[in-house]
């Protein structure tokens, strides 16, 4: 699929990659933008074509998220997939290890922490309470007996024989899941929580983008998908069978695939294995008009890395940058920033 602008550079239906390829060579449309690759018309305007009614579709998810567009709510157009960073977390916490192993170090001139602590005094009794709250422990253990009110309850014989019953049912049933909720604690629920925070606000803007925008419960997606329409199981095969309209043919042969990455590094101390700074970084991203994560193409003519090389630049304030493979590593080093063109 192929994007497509009139030529006041408003968006047009989408068109095939053989069309576009031989609008290109007619002279009937030029080339907007490479990545993603855009053409717009030469002699053609929004308000003198007919376009088709499409319905955006969105299957949210924690690592990838799911999009498909739908034409006249019978054929797919269009399928696309992002590819969430999944690496914040991990950075956060090594930078806090860094940092906490500076601190902790035994070094002559810090005095240790606990030596400037003064002991707070319990609300009730006035001696030392524990760390992080008012009461000591014998006074805490107080107030909660008497707060919780601990007495003796008795029931009617017949009312105790269905409690009985009802219990035994109910540890019946304990014992049999016992295993599986064993199971589940040890699963994270950091993907759910984040899902749960993140799912609404999402729908909420792509809703104030104007986009005619469809959504639905996992349960219904699922049903659409492996017992209506038959798919196997992937983000945007979700995106296609979100909501209650389901096309009549999914026949799309490209899906478009974008991968979330970093544009920099916020810390301006780059660090050795010890955890102690060795370099520090200017305090700009731009540099000769390039930032780290832009995706160039460079016409090398000469030495080892010679030929045309693509992919996402990381910059440098020397003016030579590094190119960056679709997995993040580099492809080439020390290349001059004339050889360089912004995709």
């Amino acid at each position: 699929m192929v994007y497509v602008l009139d030529k006041h550079k408003k968006p047009l239906m989408p068109c095939t990659g053989k069309r576009a390829r031989l609008l290109l060579e007619r002279g009937q449309a030029v080339v907007h933008r490479m990545a993603p690759f855009t053409i717009r018309l030469k002699d053609r305007l929004v308000e003198d074509s007919v376009l088709q009614p499409i319905n955006l579709k969105v299957d949210p998810g924690s690592k990838v998220t799911g999009g498909a567009v739908i034409r006249d709510e019978e054929n797919t157009i269009g399928l696309h997939e992002c590819h969430h960073r999944t690496d914040i977390k991990d950075k956060i916490d090594a930078r806090r290890a860094q940092r906490r192993s500076r601190r902790g170090r035994k070094t002559r001139y810090r005095e240790p922490r606990f030596n400037n602590r003064h002991p707070a005094k319990c609300a009730a009794c006035g001696k030392n309470a524990r760390h992080g709250s008012r009461y000591c422990r014998p006074c805490a253990g107080a107030r909660n007996f008497v707060d919780t009110g601990h007495r003796e309850t008795r029931l009617p014989p017949s009312l105790q024989a269905r409690v009985d019953e009802t219990m035994s049912w109910i540890d019946k049933i304990r014992a049999e899941n016992f295993p599986k909720a064993l199971k589940q604690l040890k699963e994270p629920l950091k993907d759910a929580a984040m899902m749960n925070a993140t799912r609404w606000t999402l729908y909420r803007r792509l809703k104030d983008l104007g986009l005619p925008l469809e959504t639905g419960s996992g349960g219904l997606t699922k049903y659409n998908r492996s017992q209506v329409l038959k798919l196997p199981k992937t983000q945007y095969y979700d995106a296609v069978c979100v909501g209650t309209s389901l096309p009549k043919t999914v026949d799309v042969p490209f899906v478009e695939c974008h991968t979330a990455v970093g544009r920099g590094n916020r810390q301006i101390a780059g660090v050795d294995e010890y955890g102690f700074p060795f370099r520090w970084r200017e305090r700009k991203k731009v540099h000769h008009g390039f930032q780290t994560g832009d995706i160039v193409t460079a016409d090398v003519p000469k030495g080892k890395y010679k030929g045309i090389r693509q992919g996402r630049v990381a910059v440098r304030a020397t003016g030579y940058f590094d190119i960056k493979n679709g997995i993040g590593k580099r492809s080439c080093q020390g290349i001059a920033v004339r050889f360089f063109h912004l995709l």
